[in-house]
């Protein structure tokens, strides 16, 4: 892991703060902790941009049942759902904190599937937070056009290192002749998949 900086910069005038109550600035401070903890997961499923960690999806070695890999589709059947989890099972890696992530409309779409096309009555997922008895996690933070994505894994081999706080750097100055404070936010942080194989995904999925 190495350090990957987190940024964002918030231009407070001074009009704003002698008539705010509460504190504009803790308010502030209190939603940029919630914007940063969003761009974490982000990129921790799906990261490789301009100085951004690689990300689950785009780590070497993960188990691969997009259609381009094992047995993919982009419409996802109940076959391609087993599939995932094979992958994960075939490489002894089903222990730890087994689970399921994907975007929302995802876990519409197949709680719209059937289990056998036209002979069944069930649905690949009869509830929004569980299948095949793993816990089903949605995340806007998923891949959120399509194709979509359905990852599944062992949710403890993957690593959060932070390198710092976030830190707030108040800067009355900088702006003064506006009457503006610059409010500054910085952290430090890296994702590292410690075990490829404890995950599989399809990275095609559709929901049309």
């Amino acid at each position: 892991m190495t350090p990957k900086l987190l940024a964002n910069k918030v231009a407070v005038t001074r009009e704003l703060m002698i008539q705010s109550d509460p504190s504009v600035e803790q308010l502030i401070r209190n939603n940029m902790v919630r914007i940063f903890a969003a761009k974490i997961d982000n990129v921790a499923l799906k990261g490789g941009g301009s100085n951004e960690p690689t990300g689950i999806l785009g780590t070497s070695g993960i188990g691969d049942v997009s259609s381009g890999g094992t047995s993919g589709n982009a419409n996802l059947t109940y076959g391609n759902v087993v599939d995932i989890m094979t992958e994960v099972s075939q490489d002894n890696a089903l222990l730890g904190n087994l689970r399921w992530v994907t975007h929302p409309a995802v876990v519409g779409k197949l709680m719209q599937t059937l289990v056998a096309s036209s002979t069944d009555s069930r649905m690949v997922m009869p509830t929004p937070d569980s299948m095949l008895g793993y816990p089903v996690v949605q995340t806007t933070q998923a891949p959120s056009s399509s194709p979509y994505s359905l990852i599944f894994g062992n949710f403890a081999d993957l690593y959060v290192g932070f390198f710092s706080a976030l830190d707030v750097l108040v800067d009355p100055y900088g702006s003064a002749g506006t009457a503006t404070t610059n409010l500054y936010f910085y952290q430090d942080c890296d994702i590292a998949v410690a075990h490829a194989e404890s995950f599989a995904a399809a990275q095609d999925v559709t929901v049309a």
